[in-house]
């Protein structure tokens, strides 16, 4: 009797392996992440785009992993995920053409506002 039990439990638990449900699961999970992360994560970043918004047009040095480098940018667009900003690679040649990057607002951690030199 008590190993028909346990035969039971071991075929139940392969059964549930081969019909894939830890793929579902991990499925369900990435869903649920991307729901908080729209509903309760967003919030942040949503009001980081409206404050970015004022400094459209204006020359800014922008702290972010994606532009180290870069020391002066001007905001061209923004909404509430990306920031379109316009740079030099090289602010000491006058002839270099001026070059785009699209970044992630939640990529930045601090603005600083230049005057246009």
């Amino acid at each position: 009797m008590e190993y028909s039990g346990l035969l039971g439990l071991v075929a139940f638990i392969c059964v549930v392996k081969l019909n894939g449900v830890p793929d579902e699961i991990a499925s369900l999970k990435r869903k649920v992440k991307k729901l908080e992360k729209n509903v309760f994560g967003n919030k942040e970043a949503k009001n980081m785009s409206r404050l970015i918004e004022e400094l459209r047009g204006k020359w800014c040095k922008i702290d972010s992993d994606e532009l180290v480098m870069i020391k002066k940018v001007q905001i061209c667009d923004v909404d509430e995920d990306w920031v379109k900003v316009m740079y030099k690679e090289d602010e000491r040649k006058e002839g270099e053409k001026e070059k785009i990057k699209i970044i992630r607002v939640d990529s930045i951690d601090s603005i600083e506002l230049l005057e246009r030199v």
